[in-house]
């Protein structure tokens, strides 16, 4: 398969399901492949694995990266003066896409329409809430990014952690995940943002997962 010149793959899902890892392969198989340059990104709230300087998925599979505030970080290492071989990085991965602001989706344009650069980016398409993930300081959400019409959407689920009263696991096809604060669900009016595994989050089925009023 040959490589478009500028495009877009999105790697999506519930929490649990194997985004960062499907991620990270990918970025492998591309280089191996087409011997292309490429840097990983990750936004700096997302500090749950590994160190400050690589992505550690929740099966162990590791990779070095860059953290970042901020899109307009991100641009600008790839464009420093100083840093004249990151001009040459013909694939931007993005770790945790919805943590970045609203401009990311900008940059993404710019980099695969003007500098036909490879944009892989894996992330959360909703929140605890069961809706769009909003991107920080912006009313802009995931549903933004799918709009600009990827090239490739590989889309993930997990399978239901609610505990049956037989005390086995569900393990249906969970496309929602439920925020817990202790043993009970978090409020809805709780912060949309709060880093965590599965102190905090389980992948619920459909079945399973407790809605809110507020999305009925």
């Amino acid at each position: 398969m040959i490589e478009p010149e500028g495009s877009l793959e999105l790697i999506l899902g519930t929490m649990f399901s194997g985004k960062s890892t499907k991620l990270i392969l990918r970025l492998k198989e591309i280089e191996h492949r087409t011997h292309y340059n490429f840097l990983l990104f990750k936004p700096t709230i997302d500090a749950r694995y590994g160190t400050k300087s690589q992505i550690q998925t929740h099966d162990q599979l590791g990779m070095d990266c860059v953290m970042i505030n901020n899109s307009s970080e991100l641009s600008k290492y790839l464009h420093s003066k100083e840093k004249e071989i990151n001009k040459k990085i013909k694939v931007i991965g993005i770790d945790e896409i919805q943590f970045l602001d609203g401009k990311i989706l900008d940059y993404c344009k710019k980099w695969i329409k003007n500098e036909e650069r490879i944009v892989i980016a894996s992330g959360l398409l909703y929140d605890f809430r069961n809706k769009f993930f909003k991107f920080k300081n912006s009313r802009k959400t995931m549903i933004d990014l799918l709009n600009l019409v990827p090239d490739k959407v590989d889309y993930g689920v997990a399978s239901c952690q609610y505990e049956e009263e037989n005390g086995l696991l569900c393990k249906k096809p969970a496309p929602m995940t439920q925020r817990f604060i202790g043993d009970n669900v978090a409020s809805y009016n709780d912060e949309l943002i709060k880093v965590g595994a599965d102190e905090l989050y389980k992948p619920m089925c459909r079945e399973h997962y407790k809605y809110y009023k507020e999305n009925k």
